[in-house]
């Protein structure tokens, strides 16, 4: 009960943790880890512009190798680097 008094009476916000993502087959995982992102983008009012930023300095293991072959072959095709979640799905 205390602790929901402090957090309630305090007027800074709680720590909200946001996970690392490895990569893998799993969609459920990815499909989690997306929606676990877009609340900690709410929770924390982040511009658009700083999201992808912060996804990819998430990215762990095969996640970072996937995202620097979609960088390389955007690259190939002279696009520009994907800078947004828009951009990437448009792409």
């Amino acid at each position: 009960m205390r602790f929901f008094k402090s957090v309630l009476g305090s007027t800074s916000k709680g720590r909200f943790e946001c996970l690392v993502y490895i990569g893998g087959v799993n969609v459920e995982e990815l499909i989690g880890s997306i929606n676990d992102m877009d609340k900690f983008f709410d929770y924390e009012e982040m511009e658009e512009g700083k999201r992808m930023k912060f996804v990819v300095a998430k990215f762990k293991g095969h996640a970072t190798f996937w995202w620097d072959g979609v960088q390389e072959k955007r690259r190939r095709l002279g696009k520009q680097p994907t800078k947004s979640r828009n951009r990437m799905v448009a792409s």
